[in-house]
């Protein structure tokens, strides 16, 4: 699909979106989406019915589907995202499929720059990070190969985690044998009480090769959790 966009230059952009997004569905090309503000992501298929954009939905996710949430995914061969309304979280076709449905948009958006994807870490109680100059393990809430969420119990975890400050003497506890020993961690973000870091790995040794495993099997979780059905 690349160089789509410029096919469609001399037209409106609400018309190019549609013409891509009929595209997608024709070539049943597979997207990955992602439900903003939360940690889902899952690869799905989209179809054009009516003004309105058809979604697959995969299983596990119905939680998050409500009527106004944003969805968004990349345009493949494009720096294009794509981002949509939700106006009806659940429906099932005539085929039994389970889908939800979108406002068709307007317009393109700016690929978000965002780093490894990350893949939740809340159904384990055994992965967590240990931080030696605040004394103190934090449970991991979402893990990458580049950062990870974690949760506090300070009220103003900002001032336990200045915005972009380096911290040393930090690891990732993996069970009871396994550690994945950082060479510093940087608070990028906020969201309540929880903290966005970003961090570095020890370079030698087996941490990086861990940390690598540890992800590969969240991804292959995520994706038997999160299958969609085709439309």
């Amino acid at each position: 699909m690349a160089g789509l966009l410029n096919i469609f230059s001399g037209k409106s952009e609400e018309k190019a979106v549609q013409s891509t997004l009929a595209q997608l569905d024709r070539q049943k090309t597979i997207v990955r989406l992602e439900i903003e503000k939360t940690q889902t992501r899952f690869n799905t298929v989209l179809a054009m019915r009516k003004g309105a954009v058809v979604v697959a939905k995969p299983n596990g996710i119905d939680q998050f589907l409500k009527a106004g949430t944003t969805v968004r995914f990349k345009v493949p061969g494009e720096k294009h995202d794509i981002r949509m309304e939700i106006s009806t979280p659940h429906l099932n076709l005539g085929n039994g499929s389970p889908v939800f449905l979108c406002t068709a948009p307007t317009r393109f958006s700016s690929t978000s720059h965002r780093g490894s994807e990350r893949f939740s870490t809340k159904r384990f109680s055994n992965v967590s990070l240990h931080i030696d100059s605040l004394g103190s393990k934090f449970s991991i809430e979402d893990l990458s190969e580049s950062g990870c969420r974690i949760k506090t119990n300070h009220t103003k975890p900002q001032v336990q985690f200045p915005l972009s400050e380096n911290i040393q003497g930090a690891f990732i506890q993996l069970g009871n044998k396994a550690r994945i020993d950082l060479t510093q961690v940087t608070p990028r973000s906020y969201q309540g009480q929880n903290v966005g870091l970003e961090f570095q790995i020890r370079s030698d040794g087996p941490h990086r090769k861990l940390l690598g495993s540890m992800v590969d099997s969240l991804a292959r979780q995520q994706r038997e959790m999160l299958r969609a059905s085709h439309i």
